[in-house]
């Protein structure tokens, strides 16, 4: 969109992909990644050590943010 000079248009995609951004990083690592791709059918939701599943809490959020940028269905 910002090479097509739509700026709001990437201004609305950015909004939408705000809250993904920092809800995928709230524990560190790939764990909220993989988590993420495993929602959508991309990935297996499973860790090596020394990574360990992100937590309910975290789930709960990445699911939220995946819905708000029309990722997946709430």
């Amino acid at each position: 969109a910002v090479f097509r000079k739509d700026y709001a248009g990437a201004l609305h995609h950015q909004d939408r992909l705000t809250p993904l951004h920092g809800a995928i990083f709230v524990e560190p690592g790939v764990c909220g990644v993989k988590y993420a791709l495993s929602l959508i059918g991309r990935a297996r939701n499973e860790m090596r050590l020394p990574l360990t599943p992100i937590g309910e809490a975290a789930e709960s959020g990445l699911r939220r943010a995946m819905a708000h940028a029309g990722i997946l269905n709430a």
